[in-house]
């Protein structure tokens, strides 16, 4: 399985297109400057 890099993640369009690829069963690695921004994404 291949692992996909969302640079921004924490952003809008970082944080729709992290939930669209984990929908879909996909490894992602987000790279972000405020882990704590992410919270809703876990």
């Amino acid at each position: 399985m291949s692992k996909t890099l969302i640079i921004g993640a924490s952003g809008q369009i970082g944080k729709m297109t992290s939930k669209l690829v984990l929908s879909k069963q996909q490894q992602v690695v987000a790279l972000v400057r405020d882990k704590r921004k992410l919270n809703d994404l876990v």
